[in-house]
C-alpha cells in the first residue's frame, strides 16, 4: 500500500518531446517535478578530428590546437588533447 500522498506518484523517462507528449495525453494529477539534463555530446570520428588537428598542430601549440579543435567540434578538451598527443608522437 502506498502512502496517501504517493497515490499518483509516477516516473516518466525520455527526451523532451516524449515526456511532453505523454503528459499531453495523460494529464498529471497533483504536483509534478521535471528533471532535465544537457544533451549528450556527439562523438566525433578520429578521422574528422585528425583532419582538423593536423594542420592546427603545424601552426599552433599542442594546447592551443587542442582547445580550438574541441571548441569547433563540440567535444571534450581531454579527448582532443589525448588524440593530439598521439598525432605528435
Amino acid at each position: 500500500m502506498r502512502e496517501i500522498t504517493k497515490i499518483y506518484e509516477q516516473t516518466v523517462h525520455g527526451n523532451f518531446e516524449t515526456v511532453l507528449s505523454y503528459f499531453q495525453e495523460n494529464p498529471a494529477k497533483g504536483e509534478i517535478v521535471i528533471v532535465l539534463s544537457t544533451p549528450e555530446k556527439q562523438t566525433r570520428s578520429s578521422l574528422e578530428l585528425d583532419s582538423l588537428l593536423k594542420p592546427m598542430l603545424e601552426k599552433l601549440s599542442l594546447r592551443d590546437a587542442s582547445d580550438l579543435a574541441a571548441k569547433i567540434l563540440g567535444v571534450s578538451k581531454k579527448q582532443v588533447y589525448q588524440r593530439a598527443l598521439i598525432l605528435t608522437n
